[in-house]
């Protein structure tokens, strides 16, 4: 009776585990809120996720009816531009070897981007940031990797017109 109790535990454990490893992007795309990317409908990520698997251009109109494109699509990688000035990264990293999800919002304008940078479950719940982890002073611009857990920080220049006043 036992060992029928062990194995049952057993073979759950295995079960979840291999449930916990085969969650891809594109299953956390499918899942994510609407509140967590408001300018896209769920019917527009999945649109995106369906085109993107057929390996078609992605590209579709978004909710103030500009253009949005699915740009890159990996198991744990997507790169969304959701505007001419805006993307959004998606990363599963791990984290005390549980799977996180990091997103980078980055606004761009002439010369100049401004991401920030968030973390959730895989169920979409909000996290604080991993300890000791911050964009460093003067960088605003953030880039993750979609083959590494890389993340690499940018600074952005403002290049400002001279003032008339100036002389």
């Amino acid at each position: 009776m036992r060992m029928k109790r062990i194995l049952t535990l057993c073979c759950t454990l295995l079960v979840a585990a291999v449930g916990l490893q085969a969650q891809t992007m594109d299953s956390l795309l499918r899942a994510m809120p609407d509140s967590i990317l408001p300018l896209l409908t769920r019917n527009d990520r999945l649109d995106m996720l369906d085109y993107a698997a057929a390996k078609q251009d992605a590209e579709l109109t978004n909710r103030l009816g500009g253009k949005s494109q699915m740009v890159t699509l990996t198991d744990t990688y997507a790169l969304i531009r959701l505007t001419e000035t805006s993307d959004v990264q998606l990363k599963l990293l791990p984290r005390d070897g549980i799977p996180t999800i990091c997103l980078v919002r980055t606004r761009r304008s002439q010369s100049l981007a401004d991401s920030n940078v968030t973390f959730y479950t895989t169920d979409w719940q909000p996290l604080a940031p991993p300890e000791g982890w911050h964009v460093p002073e003067g960088y605003t611009e953030v880039t993750l990797h979609a083959e590494t857990d890389a993340v690499d920080f940018h600074t952005g220049t403002m290049v400002l017109p001279a003032s008339p006043f100036s002389k």
